[in-house]
C-alpha cells in the first residue's frame, strides 16, 4: 500500500522586491501582496521508493538557483535528487529570481539574493515535513475541461504580426487532470492539478504579489474539498488566459482561477476512493417500491512506486552574435538608468525597458 504526506510553507516575499519581470512595466518593486504565495510538498512511498514534488508559486528558478534548491532538499530529506521534482506555477506576478532576468533593474535587486537562500531552507523544509507526515493512502484519478486558457498566437489586424492575444480558433488543451489522494480512514489529504495556461492574467500594469490564478484555483478547491491542493503547470506553450494580460488582470485572476477549481472540485466529488461497486439485494417497500443495494469497496491492486528520469535537449532559435546581444543589453541598460535618473515621461521609460527586457531574454537565450 502506498502512503503519502503533505506539507505547506509560506513563502511571500517581502515588500519592496523586484517584481514581475514584464517588459511593460514601469515599476521596479513590489509595493504590496494581493494573495500570499506558497511553497507546498506531497511525498509519496511504497515502503521502499519516496519520491517528492514540491509546487511552488514563482515564475521560474534559473539553473544556478534551481540546483541549490533541489541541494537543500537532497540534504535535509537524505533523497537523491532524482526523486525530487521542483514545480513551478509559473505566476508572472511574484518575485524576480536569481540575476539573470533583474539586470534592468535599480530597485529591488537587492532583496533577491536573501529571497533565493531562504527559499531554499523552505522547500527543504516543507518537503522534509511531507516525508515525516507519511501515512497510509488510497488515490483515485479523474478529468474534467476548463475553458479559462485561449491560444495567445493573435495576428494583429492591421499588419498580421504575430502578437500575445487572444486566438480562439487556435489549438489549446482545455483537459483538466485531477489526482485524489485520501487516507487510509476516508480522510481528504491532496489534490494534484495539472492544467496547461500561462499564469499572466495579472500583466505589467499591477505592481501586487500574486499567485495569479493557480493560486485562487488552491484556495477554492481546499475550500470544497477539505484536502491540500497542488499545482503542476501542463504544456502551456501558446495558451494564454480568456482575460486580463496586458491590463486588468488584477480584477480577473480570482474569478478565473474560482472557474478551474470549481470544475476540480466536482471531478475530486465524483472521484470516488476508493471505488465502489453495488449490488441490487431487494426491495423496500415505501410510497413507491424503491430498489436497495449492497456497496462494497472495488478490490484494490497492489501499488508499487517506480521513479524515471530523462532528460531531454530542446532547440533554440538562433538569436544573435553573443557579443553583439551584450553590447545592445548594456546600452539598453545604460539608457533606462539615464532616463530612470531624469525622470523621463512612463511611456519612455515603459519602451526603454522592453528593449532591456528583450535583449536580455535574447541574451540568456543565447549565452545557454
Amino acid at each position: 500500500m502506498l502512503s503519502a504526506g503533505v506539507a505547506r510553507s509560506d513563502i511571500t516575499p517581502p515588500i519592496g522586491i523586484g517584481h514581475a519581470g514584464w517588459g511593460a512595466q514601469v515599476h521596479q518593486r513590489a509595493v504590496g501582496v494581493d494573495l500570499p504565495l506558497w511553497a507546498t510538498a506531497l511525498a509519496i512511498s511504497d515502503g521502499r521508493e519516496i519520491f517528492v514534488i514540491i509546487d511552488v508559486d514563482a515564475m521560474y528558478l534559473f539553473e544556478k538557483e534551481a540546483a541549490a534548491v533541489l541541494d537543500a532538499v537532497a540534504k535535509l530529506t537524505k533523497l537523491p535528487e532524482t526523486h525530487i521534482r521542483l514545480s513551478y506555477t509559473h505566476t508572472h506576478s511574484g518575485p524576480l529570481s536569481g540575476t539573470a532576468w533583474s539586470a534592468w533593474m535599480q530597485e529591488g535587486p537587492e532583496m533577491i539574493a536573501a529571497y533565493d537562500e531562504g527559499l531554499q531552507h523552505k522547500a527543504a523544509g516543507v518537503a522534509w515535513a511531507a516525508i515525516n507526515a507519511l501515512e497510509p493512502v488510497r488515490i483515485g484519478a479523474g478529468r474534467g475541461s476548463s475553458g479559462i486558457g485561449i491560444n495567445r498566437r493573435m495576428q494583429r489586424p492591421e499588419d498580421g504580426r504575430v502578437i500575445v492575444g487572444r486566438n480562439p480558433t487556435g489549438p489549446i488543451d482545455p483537459e483538466v487532470q485531477v489526482v485524489r489522494i485520501d487516507t487510509i480512514d476516508g480522510r481528504p489529504l491532496a489534490t494534484l492539478v495539472n492544467y496547461a495556461c500561462h499564469p499572466i492574467t495579472v500583466g505589467p500594469d499591477c505592481d501586487l504579489i500574486t499567485p495569479d490564478y493557480p493560486g485562487a484555483m488552491k484556495r477554492v478547491v481546499e475550500q470544497a474539498t477539505g484536502s491540500t491542493c497542488m499545482f503542476l503547470q501542463g504544456a502551456a506553450g501558446d495558451i494564454g488566459p480568456i482575460r486580463g494580460g496586458a491590463s486588468g488582470g488584477i480584477h480577473e485572476y480570482r474569478r478565473l482561477g474560482s472557474i478551474l477549481g470549481h470544475e476540480v472540485s466536482r471531478i475530486w466529488w465524483e472521484t470516488e476512493v476508493p471505488q465502489r461497486t453495488e449490488c441490487y439485494i431487494g426491495t423496500l417497500e415505501s410510497g413507491a417500491p424503491l430498489a436497495m443495494y449492497s456497496e462494497q469497496p472495488a478490490e484494490e491492486p497492489d501499488r508499487f512506486l517506480r521513479v524515471c528520469t530523462r532528460v531531454t535537449a530542446l532547440p533554440t532559435r538562433e538569436v544573435g552574435d553573443p557579443d553583439t546581444l551584450a553590447a545592445e543589453f548594456a546600452h539598453h541598460i545604460a539608457e533606462l538608468g539615464r532616463l530612470r535618473d531624469h525622470q523621463a515621461s512612463e511611456s519612455v521609460i515603459r519602451e526603454q525597458t522592453m528593449l532591456a527586457k528583450r535583449t536580455g531574454m535574447r541574451k540568456v537565450s543565447r549565452v545557454r
